[in-house]
């Protein structure tokens, strides 16, 4: 039977959430608690929800390469920045996806 290898998280893991007074706070309770915090415990700890998780990656891949292929996904007009920026995301992975021949749903925008 082959070994099992211990896996190293990346260090960016445990990156910092880049607010002078949380990250003094976050580096007193690891020290505390003896072990590092991933950045989405902290971004979920400082109220933010569960950020930099890959989740969002995730749900556009689902959307692009899910069960319904021959469907178009339409994006409307965004109501705010997280939209606008969802969508240049996808959009974006969509283009990523077809440069390497990957097949995923089309992506057409509406204009209102």
């Amino acid at each position: 039977m082959a070994e099992i290898k211990q896996c190293e998280f990346p260090e960016w893991i445990y990156g910092p959430v880049n607010d002078p007074l949380w990250d003094s706070l976050f580096e007193r309770i690891e020290e505390a608690l003896g072990f590092k915090l991933f950045i989405w415990q902290k971004s979920y700890i400082m109220g933010l929800g569960y950020r930099r998780s890959g989740y969002t990656t995730a749900d556009m891949l689902r959307k692009l390469v899910g069960e319904r292929i021959s469907a178009p996904i339409y994006l409307e007009r965004p109501r705010n920045y997280m939209e606008d920026f969802c969508q240049h995301e996808l959009i974006d992975i969509k283009r990523k996806l077809d440069d390497k021949g990957i097949i995923s749903r089309s992506v057409v925008r509406r204009e209102r």
